[in-house]
Order: C-alpha cells, then structure tokens, then sequence
C-alpha cells in the first residue's frame, strides 16, 4: 500500500471524550421532547366531530403553552437556559415588536427590554 500523503488521525483511546453527565443527558431528553412536540401537526381539513374539534383546540393550545414556557421552565429545573433569538438562536438581548426573541444583530429596534 502507498502513502497517499494524507494525514490520518485515529485514536484508539479517543483522547477528550468524555461520556455525558447525567444532567446533560436528561438535558437531551428534555430537548428532544420539545422538538418532537413542536413538530406536532393538527389537519383542520379531516372530517370531524365538534368534540374533537374542541379537544384538538385545547391540545393544540397546551402545546403552545408548553412550548412557550420552555426555557422558563428549564431554568427553573436547574438548567443553564436562556432564550435564544428566533432567527439564529445566538442568545436573545430583547423582544421584538412581533413578540420575537432577538439577538444584537436582529435587534432592528435598537432597544433592550430584557
């Protein structure tokens, strides 16, 4: 076989990993439960009862709730949480007009609120 000059790095001890603190991988749990609620789709267009109608309203609407309330909620389970600007997810500084968390460079207002 011949040298093709390329470096190949392979550690068999993997130097620096370190396995997930126990915090960290129910951190993981909790994301990954609010990604997979956030991606919750309710059609509107299926044939249905007005009970299901209404449940599926108030289903939708607990959702929301806990969604919006996530990052409240995770800091006060312990977590370092902080809320992220609604385009690039750097911390926020403010709230936009639209009810947005922003960062700095989205911040078009130029004010801090929070």
């Amino acid at each position: 076989m011949r040298d093709s000059g390329r470096l190949i790095y392979a550690s068999p001890d993997r130097r620096g990993y370190t396995s997930p603190s126990p915090k960290q991988l129910s951190w993981r749990k909790r994301v990954n439960l609010l990604w997979r609620i956030k991606g919750m789709i309710i059609s509107w267009d299926v044939p249905m009862t007005e009970e299901e109608r209404d449940k599926l309203t108030q289903a939708q609407n607990l959702i929301k709730d806990v969604v919006r309330d996530f990052t409240k909620n995770s800091a006060a389970l312990g977590f370092n949480a902080v809320n992220r600007c609604y385009f690039c997810g750097n911390p926020a500084v403010t709230i936009d007009k639209d009810g947005h968390y922003v960062c700095e460079k989205h911040n078009y207002s130029g004010q801090n609120v929070m």
